[in-house]
């Protein structure tokens, strides 16, 4: 059969605007300044791709990242690093909790993604840190301040389909209210 090989892929400066009207409200991200370089393009998919990759993600987080993938598998290891990331935006994946707001906060992590058993989430590992910074938690209806934090930081975590174990957690700046 034929066979087509890429050696070297370059995107330079590109962006995405994308948008899931899927939940409510409606998810927004623009992703900007997208760099993004892979290697052992090919038609059959087996050989493991090269993928090195840095944007910026609704003008204030940075994710960058490298390793290796093998697009008909998907096994492979990724090492990334994102900062700065608002929670704001993606507020309608997860869960809510009746009576409470989440104002504000900023996620970052950094390590190794691991990726086995193909493409299922049962073959996702993660070993790296990750933080949690700036949280508001109010209570709805009033919209006063019940927990805040300036900085939560976690290392030495591992994440397996099974559980997580850390190492370390550090809590910095905390208040609280307790209303009876």
């Amino acid at each position: 059969s034929w066979y087509v090989h890429l050696a070297d892929f370059a995107l330079s400066n590109g962006a995405v605007l994308w948008e899931d009207h899927g939940v409510g409200p409606t998810v927004r991200m623009k992703v900007t300044g997208i760099d993004l370089a892979s290697g052992n393009l090919d038609t059959d998919m087996v050989r493991p791709l090269d993928l090195r990759f840095a944007m910026h993600i609704n003008g204030a987080a940075r994710l960058s990242g490298e390793g290796t993938v093998a697009p008909r598998t998907g096994a492979g290891q990724v090492r990334f690093d994102l900062s700065g990331f608002q929670v704001g935006p993606v507020l309608p994946y997860l869960p809510s909790f009746p009576g409470l707001v989440l104002r504000s906060g900023k996620v970052g992590a950094k390590g190794l993604v691991t990726l086995a058993q193909g493409w299922s989430p049962a073959g996702v590992r993660f070993a790296g840190e990750a933080s949690l910074d700036g949280v508001a938690l109010h209570e709805a209806g009033t919209d006063a301040p019940l927990v805040a934090w300036n900085g939560l930081a976690l290392s030495g975590l591992r994440y397996a389909p099974s559980g997580v174990d850390i190492a370390s957690a550090r809590l910095n700046g905390a208040v609280g209210r307790i209303a009876i």
